[in-house]
């Protein structure tokens, strides 16, 4: 595996880290694609189903 995409599939893994940070603390999926520039369907497509409101309701 080259370092390049070595660094890039760490950045992908706190940038999921973060996400899971920020949902256990109340913001939505809408709000969190907004601040990223995406849509919110698709942070939870990031996720297995399900585990993004799981931690929501644990929060």
């Amino acid at each position: 595996m080259s370092e390049r995409k070595s660094e890039l599939e760490e950045l992908e893994m706190i940038r999921k880290l973060m996400i899971v940070g920020l949902i256990r603390l109340g913001l939505t999926q809408d709000e969190l694609g907004s601040a990223l520039g995406i849509h919110g369907t698709t942070i939870g497509r990031m996720f297995p189903k399900g585990l993004l409101k799981d931690i929501a309701k644990k929060g």
